[in-house]
């Protein structure tokens, strides 16, 4: 099970005339991250800092990064980070734009701020849980569609077919935890097999 941000989400908190503006957003990659922040970076080409952190789950690794954008060392990313890890999130993206205020706010004070617009950023956009998912090949044949298409209603699942002259192949994606009880469903039906 895995837990991700919901939704894209956008945040504004002042702090001491400072402006930090906080986003996240669902990704399934690092690439999809790296192409983000280049987005925003090019969006916010005017503001002072465009701070970020994400993590991934990358070849069965979590993987976490981060950047403190020009911010002073390790008081800007790694406070995002520290959100997201908080939160127990993966294959999540966070960013904190901020526009200076002409007031500084030391280094304690920009962790405190980096770090509490993140964490306010992932809790408006909310959580969901991705259970593991497994991936199965259902073989029937064509006498039986209307049996196995009134089976399939009970579970929510993804699936593709194709069709050939004896029989249909139907491609399942469906929750790990529901394999055996969904198997079960078919035992009336000899001639259908699942690999």
């Amino acid at each position: 099970m895995s837990r991700q941000v919901a939704k894209n989400g956008e945040c504004l908190e002042i702090i001491k005339k400072s402006k930090f503006i906080g986003f996240c957003y669902p990704i399934n990659s690092a690439n999809e991250a790296k192409s983000i922040i280049a987005d925003m970076e090019i969006k916010y080409r005017k503001a002072n800092h465009v701070c970020w952190a994400y993590r991934v789950f990358d070849s069965n690794n979590i993987l976490g990064y981060s950047s403190d954008a020009g911010e002073p060392g390790g008081s800007a990313g790694p406070p995002i980070l520290s959100a997201i890890e908080g939160r127990k999130l993966i294959n999540t993206l966070c960013l904190v734009v901020r526009y200076f205020g002409g007031i500084k706010l030391g280094v304690g004070g920009l962790i405190r701020a980096y770090r509490g617009v993140a964490a306010k950023v992932l809790d408006e956009s909310g959580i969901k849980i991705k259970k593991p998912i497994s991936e199965l090949t259902l073989i029937t044949p064509q006498k039986y569609y209307s049996n196995v298409m009134s089976l399939f209603g009970k579970y929510e699942l993804e699936f593709e077919q194709n069709y050939r002259a004896e029989d249909i192949i139907i491609n399942i994606k469906i929750e790990k935890s529901l394999v055996e009880k969904f198997k079960t469903e078919f035992y009336p039906l000899p001639e259908i097999e699942i690999k």
